[in-house]
């Protein structure tokens, strides 16, 4: 089994064609750190402006790269087109007012952000992190590039936002992929492989015992696939952790 999502937390059905305007909105999601890139997005921006773009990218997170991040956009003067807004709660909301996700992580070992980005009807442009090439492929269900190249980012941008069937077309992968990821789904796929004994009684039991692992603590079950020693956490109601 692989890893799940909320999928009807983040499913906007409603996804329209992008506005016929010039500006870009996207959003990024993820820890302010070195690894999650996001400085990245400062060129891309800086290529989209001199093609006649405005720009508006919602970052979300924090970490310790966040001053750092802010004098880089100021000094680029794109204050007003990348903002940093910390920590959130309505993840989706931000989801659902914007036409895009960009995500420029040097490394993820698989990508759940993504997906959640899929099930909100967001095209993703991603850089290759190596575990999210599982979840990406190339002009099917997003955009992935091996390089950091700004150009290659911005020219993604600008076809989807000037070809509005283009731009539903990959809505429609998303919302198709990001499906097969729903934790609902995940669960049912537990009890048929036998293991609804653990998620009717979820306790600690070692890794070399089990495949998979659903141990409940105060209000979270975290579900644990041993192999990939990959963690899940959700709330009992349902919303991803």
């Amino acid at each position: 089994l692989s890893n799940a999502i909320d999928f009807e937390r983040f499913y906007f059905k409603k996804r329209a064609k992008p506005k016929s305007d010039q500006t870009i909105h996207a959003v990024c999601v993820g820890s302010l750190v070195n690894k999650k890139n996001q400085a990245f997005l400062i060129p891309i921006v800086s290529y989209l402006k001199t093609k006649g773009y405005d720009c508006k990218i919602d970052i979300l997170g924090d970490g310790p790269n966040k001053a750092y991040l802010q004098k880089e956009i100021e000094s680029s003067n794109l204050s007003k087109d990348i903002i940093l807004h910390g920590n959130v709660k309505n993840v989706e909301e931000f989801m659902r007012n914007a036409e895009f996700y960009i995500h420029a992580a040097t490394y993820e070992p698989f990508g759940l952000v993504l997906l959640e980005a899929m099930a909100a009807g967001l095209p993703v442009v991603s850089l290759d992190g190596k575990g999210n090439r599982d979840i990406i492929e190339h002009e099917k269900n997003g955009f992935i590039f091996q390089d950091q190249n700004a150009e290659q980012f911005g020219n993604a941008l600008i076809k989807l936002k000037e070809n509005p069937n283009e731009y539903l077309r990959y809505v429609k992968e998303g919302h198709k992929f990001s499906s097969d990821y729903d934790i609902e789904n995940y669960t049912k796929e537990l009890e048929a492989d036998g293991y609804k004994p653990v998620l009717d009684n979820p306790t600690y039991i070692p890794w070399s015992e089990m495949d998979i692992v659903v141990i409940k603590v105060r209000n979270f079950k975290f579900v644990i696939n041993v192999e990939q020693k990959f963690v899940s956490r959700f709330y009992k109601n349902g919303n991803v952790g």
